[in-house]
């Protein structure tokens, strides 16, 4: 195991250990999530794909629950979005390039609602071109055309 991962994977323990002796908050899930994505993160930079996106959907479980709870929570949905980048960026390391496209323009449909909601918002503003960059990206669709084109 390298550095990197073991740190991460002490870090998730620890953060783990500490959700299930006080109790779940929505902090201490928010630390899990957070956790997982850097675990995400160095599997990811070690080319373990496979681990890799397991992660992200134990991130994106815990993730799901604040959502629900929260459904108009801004900084959970601006979360979500960042996680659909990860897991499709995921995939198309993986060669599922039609599964990471679909995750894109879920997200990409998620950045124009945050956008709608607050059009000032350069932030929400930046990871839509960011959403879009990925989009072009990826290799052409079924029908030979990249999308958008």
């Amino acid at each position: 195991m390298n550095g990197a991962i073991r740190t991460c994977t002490d870090a998730l323990s620890e953060t783990e250990w500490v959700a299930q002796h006080a109790g779940v908050t929505g902090e201490n899930v928010n630390n899990l999530i957070d956790r997982h994505a850097w675990l995400a993160d160095a599997y990811f930079a070690a080319n373990d794909f496979a681990r890799s996106k397991s992660e992200r959907l134990k991130q994106e479980r815990l993730l799901d629950g604040l959502m629900k709870a929260d459904p108009r929570n801004r900084d959970l949905k601006d979360t979500w979005i960042v996680l659909e980048r990860a897991l499709a960026n995921i995939e198309q390391g993986q060669g599922q390039d039609n599964a990471a496209r679909a995750r894109l323009e879920n997200a990409l449909a998620a950045a124009d609602e945050m956008i709608r909601f607050d059009d000032k918002n350069d932030e929400w503003r930046k990871s839509r071109v960011q959403i879009q960059e990925d989009l072009e990206n990826l290799t052409p669709n079924e029908k030979g055309t990249p999308h958008g084109h």
